[in-house]
């Protein structure tokens, strides 16, 4: 005699065909003979942004407003004064406060309340025409800034002297 005696009645028996036939036929729903999913093809987004409003030229805007209108100003960094030729100069800085030569040198001299800057222009024998060699900038010793400060304060200086003119 087994040690374990299973009583099987006919309902158990149904319940478990019905149970095996249930499970047989939901996995095979997951059986499938299509073809794999394709990615959906790649979408590309442009981002907009919108022109800033402008007050009409009649109606001047209030200062607040301006700046918010106006574009803040970029400058230059000071390592793209080496090697640029005085017409350049004169276009970025304007005319300088002090100017001397000494063959083969010409020295250009900007000054402003916090800091001066020397320029050092050589002739460069390709082009003929004076190029910055060296640069240098002497901080004030009232004014601690930094030299990028001092470049940007003799640009903006230039700017309003152009602007008043």
């Amino acid at each position: 005699m087994p040690l374990i005696h299973t009583v099987t009645s006919p309902r158990l028996l149904v319940y478990k065909a019905a149970l095996s036939l249930a499970i047989i036929l939901g996995v095979s729903g997951c059986q499938t003979t299509e073809q794999p999913h394709k990615p959906a093809p790649e979408t590309r987004f442009i981002k907009t942004v919108p022109k800033a409003k402008t007050a009409p030229q009649s109606i001047s805007a209030p200062k607040t407003q301006q700046a918010l209108i106006e574009p803040k100003r970029i400058f230059p960094k000071i390592n793209t004064l080496q090697d640029l030729a005085a017409k350049d100069i004169h276009t970025l800085l304007g005319k300088p406060s002090f100017k001397r030569t000494d063959d083969p040198a010409e020295i250009w001299q900007y000054r402003v309340a916090t800091c001066t800057l020397d320029l050092f222009l050589y002739e460069n024998l390709d082009t003929s025409e004076r190029n910055v060699a060296h640069y240098e900038i002497r901080l004030q010793q009232d004014h601690p800034s930094s030299e990028r400060d001092c470049f940007e304060f003799v640009i903006k200086s230039t700017d309003a002297a152009s602007k008043a003119s």
